[in-house]
């Protein structure tokens, strides 16, 4: 040990606190209680939880529904017809032609001509047949660029 060591354990030793002060010290001392550790009681509550919605699960008569149901003989066929497909009984979808096909063809391949002349055509009169929202946002994109195809005087 340095000699400087020394000196501090000779001093530390010296040094003396009166007895009431430990006394004091140690009442309060006393009073200190660590802190309640709750999470065994959190874990003994969940793992709880979990057995009764096991044991419920496990006997709730909704999983035995299907075991319960009467069975369908072929008598009972004859007198009470079974819905077997949903398919079956829904109307057959009919088809409608997509008047905006042809321009939408055309948009695809590139070409914005007609779709052009079209788009400003409806921007002049109040058309009934106006465009859709997908073919409008083309032409609001695409139409700025070519030019106009009205005859100038």
């Amino acid at each position: 040990m340095n000699n400087w060591e020394h000196q501090y354990y000779k001093e530390a030793e010296a040094l003396a606190s009166p007895p009431q002060l430990d006394d004091e010290v140690f009442k309060t001392a006393q009073t200190y209680k660590p802190k309640a550790n709750l999470n065994h009681l959190v874990s003994r509550a969940t793992v709880s939880c979990s057995v009764v919605i096991a044991i419920l699960l496990l006997v709730h008569p909704a999983q035995y529904l299907g075991a319960l149901t009467h069975q369908v003989s072929a008598s009972d066929l004859m007198h009470e017809p079974v819905l077997r497909d949903w398919k079956d009984t829904a109307a057959p979808s009919i088809p409608k032609e997509d008047p905006w096909l042809k321009l939408r063809n055309q948009i695809h391949e590139g070409e914005y001509v007609a779709l052009c002349h079209y788009w400003r055509a409806e921007q002049k009169s109040v058309d009934s047949n106006p465009l859709p929202q997908e073919l409008r946002k083309s032409a609001k994109r695409h139409c700025r660029i070519l030019p106009h195809t009205a005859s100038r005087n």
